[in-house]
């Protein structure tokens, strides 16, 4: 695998970009998105998480010649639920489009890896039985001074964000919104095992 530039490089850049060699864990994610459609989250869904999953997905849906399920492993301890909702936006287009999507839950499956997880093509999610499950309220950290006017913008954001996630949540498995607001309200993060996933609705089998 080699990455090319649009820029044009000076001899030294040209012989460096040469030499790149990617690392293990870099040719098993090209092999399975090039070999197998399957595409790997690990570690914390961020903007690049986000940029790379969607033009993935978007690579994949554009052959429409070939129609076999796009797959998406994850194995994440949650991050940004901006990126979340764009992740789960792109397999939602892919499903419209006609291109079923299986999604497989690993060692770790929390906050914003849920709803990646359970967005998947009914009957074709999946979870270790071991995997540790989490979903909560959203929350936000701050660091610095804020004037009332950006609280109260913050607070709004808090609000509408909460919500989306909340209908992601109860409309892709069997929890209901007073499930939901409970295990919130009760705890202020609500973990189970990929055993219980399956009972709650996020997945249709284990593997």
């Amino acid at each position: 695998m080699r990455f090319k530039g649009r820029y044009k490089l000076d001899h030294e850049q040209e012989v460096v970009a040469s030499a790149y060699k990617p690392t293990f864990e870099e040719e098993i994610i090209y092999n399975d998105f090039k070999k197998r459609r399957t595409i790997s989250i690990n570690g914390e869904i961020n903007e690049k998480t986000e940029f790379l999953t969607n033009h993935m997905i978007q690579q994949l849906c554009n052959d429409e010649n070939n129609r076999q399920p796009i797959k998406i492993k994850v194995s994440s301890p949650g991050g940004s639920a901006l990126a979340c909702f764009s992740i789960v936006d792109s397999i939602e287009s892919a499903k419209k489009k006609g291109f079923p999507v299986i999604t497989e839950g690993y060692s770790t499956v929390m906050s914003a890896a849920v709803p990646i997880v359970s967005s998947g093509t009914v009957g074709m999610r999946r979870s270790q039985n071991r995997s540790r499950w989490m979903t909560h309220d959203v929350g936000v950290f701050l660091i610095g001074s804020l004037s009332g006017e950006e609280i109260s913008r913050l607070n709004s954001d808090i609000q509408e964000t909460s919500k989306m996630y909340e209908e992601i949540i109860i409309s892709t498995s069997k929890m209901t919104s007073e499930q939901f607001r409970e295990h919130c309200s009760k705890l202020s993060e609500f973990y189970f095992w990929g055993k219980d996933a399956l009972e709650l609705g996020f997945v249709d089998e284990l593997f």
